[in-house]
Order: C-alpha cells, then sequence, then structure tokens
C-alpha cells in the first residue's frame, strides 16, 4: 500500500472515529435524561427505562439537546460546547465528503482533513466529559457513583465473558 492509500485508509478511519464519538456523544445525553429521572426512580421499572431510552435514540442529536435542556439548565460553557458539538456532527454528517472533495485529492488537503477529524474527535470527548461532570453532583446525590459504575461495567464484563 503506497502513501496516498494509507492516507486514504486513515481519512476513512478517523472520520468514523468521529462519528462514534459523536454518537457516543448521543447516547451520554440519553443517558443524562434518565439520570435527571433518579428523584422518581421508584416509579419506573427497567422496562420503562429501557422503552424511554430506546425512544429518545430514535431523536436526533439536536433533539436530544433541546430535550436535555428543558429539563435542565446547563452551565453557559457547557451549553456553548453541546452547541458546537451539534453543529460539527450535522456537518460531518451531511455536507463533509461532499465539501472536501476536492481536498480530498491531495496530500495536503487529505492532511488538513486528518487534522480537522482529530479536532472535531476532541469536541465531542470534551463535550461529553463536560456532560458528565456537570451531572455527577446530581446521580451522586441520588446514589450513583463512580464505584457503582464500576461494578455494574465489571458485572457486563463478566456476562461478555471478557477482562474488564
Amino acid at each position: 500500500m503506497d502513501y496516498d492509500d494509507e492516507q486514504t485508509r486513515d481519512v476513512y478511519a478517523h472520520y468514523g472515529l468521529t462519528m462514534y464519538l459523536a454518537q457516543t456523544l448521543e447516547h451520554g445525553i440519553v443517558n443524562a435524561l434518565v439520570i435527571l429521572r433518579l428523584p422518581e426512580k421508584d416509579k419506573y421499572t427497567r422496562q420503562d427505562i429501557d422503552d424511554f431510552m430506546e425512544g429518545r435514540f430514535q431523536k436526533t442529536l439536536g433533539a436530544l439537546l433541546k430535550h436535555l435542556k428543558s429539563e435542565v439548565v446547563l452551565p453557559s460553557d457547557l451549553e456553548s460546547t453541546l452547541t458546537e458539538a451539534l453543529n460539527r456532527r450535522n456537518y460531518l454528517a451531511h455536507h463533509y465528503f461532499r465539501e472536501k472533495a476536492e481536498c480530498f485529492v491531495t496530500r495536503s488537503g487529505r492532511d488538513q482533513m486528518l487534522q480537522d477529524l482529530q479536532s472535531d474527535q476532541q469536541l465531542f470527548e470534551i463535550a461529553d466529559e463536560q456532560l458528565g461532570k456537570a451531572l455527577t453532583p446530581f446521580r451522586e446525590k441520588h446514589g450513583v457513583t463512580d464505584i457503582v459504575y464500576e461494578e455494574e461495567y465489571r458485572r457486563m464484563c463478566q456476562n461478555l465473558g471478557i477482562a474488564p
């Protein structure tokens, strides 16, 4: 495989990773919406929670953000980061390769695409981290501590037959 082929493969790989991280953020928002229901957790069965989450997973990132903002006041820096992430996700999903067609045919263009995709990856990771940090006091107040997360992770790994 020559350099141009490797670089092209890398662009596709980084695009895939970037979109994966955008979806991870979407999942984080759905988790946040579940966490916001913790004060009334005794009202819900596991099936209620699964149904709620499934309904949210059918929504767009924009609709999820709107739903989240209707339920909780977000710190302004988090709201700004989430809005930027929404705009980048929509650009990547709907316009990216069409608008980058000329860049994609040159080494320097692909280099720029890789840099931009890595920047987007950081944006989605930062947005997800900020969201998690903003909700930590709320979830801990209702008994969902980091220890509970770790125990659930270990349980899931054990059920899958893999090492944590």
